[in-house]
C-alpha cells in the first residue's frame, strides 16, 4: 500500500489508514482471545 501511495499520490491514504485500523483491531481480538484461553 505504501508503494501505491508513493507512486500514485495521497488519494489512497485513507485506504491505508483504514487497513491499519482494521489490522490493529484484528490483532487486538486475537491477543484477547489468546490471553483468555491461557487462563484455562
Amino acid at each position: 500500500m505504501a508503494k501505491i501511495i508513493r507512486f500514485h499520490g495521497d488519494d489512497y491514504w485513507p485506504i491505508m489508514d483504514r487497513l491499519q485500523r482494521e489490522l490493529a483491531a484484528l490483532e487486538g481480538r486475537e491477543k484477547l482471545l489468546s490471553d483468555l484461553l491461557q487462563d484455562d
